[in-house]
C-alpha cells in the first residue's frame, strides 16, 4: 500500500483504500476518514502523556484493529480492519491496512515507540522513584 498523509484533503483516498481492504464488510471495520482521524487523536493523547513535547513524536507507530467486543456466546468470526499509522515530522500517515479476523474480543490498539522515545519515557519514570538498598 502506498502511504497516505492523514488530512481531510486525502479523506477520499483513505476511504477508497479501506474499501479495497474491507470489500463488503462494514459492521466491525474502519470504513471512513473520521474513524482514522479518531485513532490519531488517541495516539496523540498517548504520546503527549508519555513524551510531552510534539518534537519527540516522529517515528512513533500506532497499530489499531477495529471491532468492539461481543458476548462470549457469539461463536462466529468477524472481519475487522487492522491499520498501521506512522507519525512523521509532517504529521500522521496511513502506511498499511489489512483485513483481520477477530472473534469475541474487541480490536486492539498498540503504540510502538522508537528507542529514543523509550529513553525519554524511561528517564521520566525514573525521576518519580529511587531504589532502596536492602540491608540484611
Amino acid at each position: 500500500m502506498k502511504e497516505i498523509k492523514i488530512i481531510l484533503a486525502n479523506a477520499r483516498k483513505i476511504e477508497e483504500a479501506l474499501r479495497e481492504i474491507n470489500l463488503k464488510s462494514t459492521a466491525h471495520t474502519y470504513v471512513n476518514f473520521a474513524q482514522i482521524e479518531a485513532l490519531i487523536v488517541d495516539a496523540e493523547s498517548r504520546l503527549t502523556e508519555l513524551l510531552k513535547s510534539k518534537k519527540h513524536f516522529p517515528g512513533a507507530v500506532f497499530e489499531a484493529t477495529s471491532g468492539l467486543g461481543v458476548c462470549n456466546s457469539y461463536k462466529y468470526s468477524r472481519e475487522a480492519t487492522c491499520v498501521t499509522l506512522v507519525r512523521k515530522a509532517g504529521g500522521w500517515y496511513l502506511i498499511d491496512a489489512i483485513s483481520a479476523v477477530i472473534y469475541q474480543a474487541e480490536g486492539k490498539k498498540i503504540l510502538r515507540l522508537t528507542e529514543s522515545q523509550d529513553a525519554i519515557v524511561y528517564k521520566k519514570v525514573r525521576t518519580n522513584y529511587s531504589l532502596q538498598s536492602l540491608s540484611a
